[in-house]
């Protein structure tokens, strides 16, 4: 597949709010790809390495508070934007 071509199937699987699966060598630019597909739509990337990520990072985690147990979205460096309204990482 041409990289233009991944391009364009990065930025239909966006707009059709559907997971899209890059299988590829280390270091073609896959994540790249996925960077640029997002900045030409005007959408933010907040990158998840899944390789250096702790299962918490992307589900969140439940604590105590007295008797009742509150649920904690995970937050990153960049934004406090909750799971549920993220589309896509990469």
């Amino acid at each position: 597949m041409k990289t233009s071509q991944a391009k364009m199937a990065i930025k239909m699987a966006m707009k059709a709010n559907q997971p899209l699966l890059l299988v590829g060598k280390p270091g073609v630019g896959k994540t790249s790809l996925g960077f640029q597909a997002a900045e030409e739509e005007g959408w933010d990337v907040i990158p998840f390495y899944a390789s250096i990520a702790d299962p918490t990072d992307f589900k969140g985690f439940v604590m105590p508070n007295g008797v009742t147990l509150n649920f904690y979205w995970p937050v990153t460096e960049k934004s406090s934007m909750k799971p549920k309204n993220l589309h896509w990482a990469f």
